[in-house]
């Protein structure tokens, strides 16, 4: 990995807006500074002897991004438009984001990245006449993906093998099914209020089991192959 001569420019430090099936969109336009502030847990103790310890035990890593205005066909906008309308919170406001150093080459033409989730607080909504004002607040949460962006195509690749995305889509009858466990390659997924759940796997056969209060759990199996796979799960109330 290298990182290009000289001084890098900021525009080269990109962020996207990764939500699952769409191609990723660059948030900036019109932003003056998009930072990822550190907000570090540091604690100094002293002993008796008057030796200072310092310790660094942690981040709370935030992004402001702030003018953001409501534009239709902008797809961050309009999820903040449906955060306010719908007063989503919980995992309904769990969305996942690229970070791109398009100044550090990792293989010709693709650059180093990472994919990480992120809680969206929006701070405000309507603003003055300039537009409808939605500025927020990403708070990183979870581990950091690493692996590599191709700006050509906007597309992310994981390190360690490609991976596909796998949406589940837990329903009883025509009903969403939201709170619904899906147990699947040693991990825990939890539907939002749509009734879905997503991961990245690699290829491969996955075994699943889904749970939820009122239903039989329910079982199946998966296959990941080259593309991404939507995997429709039917409960029925226990009895």
């Amino acid at each position: 990995m290298a990182i290009a001569s000289g001084k890098q420019k900021r525009k080269s430090f990109a962020l996207f807006y990764a939500p699952a099936g769409k191609t990723p969109e660059i948030i900036g336009k019109g932003i003056e500074s998009v930072a990822i502030e550190q907000s570090p847990t540091v604690e100094s103790t002293a002993d008796v002897l008057g030796n200072v310890e310092t310790e660094l035990s942690s981040y709370e890593k935030t992004t402001e991004l702030d003018p953001i205005y409501v534009t239709g066909g902008n797809l961050f906008s309009e999820k903040l438009d449906e955060i306010e309308e719908k007063e989503l919170i919980l995992e309904d406001v769990v969305q996942p984001f690229i970070w791109a150093k398009l100044y550090k080459t990792a293989e010709a033409g693709k650059y180093v990245a990472w994919k990480q989730d992120a809680v969206i607080e929006l701070t405000s909504f309507g603003g003055d006449t300039k537009g409808v004002a939605c500025p927020c607040t990403l708070h990183w949460i979870g581990e950091r993906t690493f692996g590599t962006f191709d700006p050509a195509t906007k597309t992310f690749a994981p390190d360690g093998g490609a991976q596909q995305l796998v949406t589940f889509l837990v329903k009883s009858g025509s009903n969403a099914v939201s709170g619904a466990k899906i147990t699947v390659n040693n991990g825990v997924l939890t539907t939002n209020g749509n009734g879905v759940a997503e991961v990245e796997l690699p290829t491969g056969s996955y075994a699943y089991t889904v749970m939820a209060d009122g239903m039989t759990a329910a079982n199946g199996n998966i296959t990941v192959a080259s593309a991404a796979l939507l995997q429709e799960i039917t409960m029925t109330a226990a009895g």
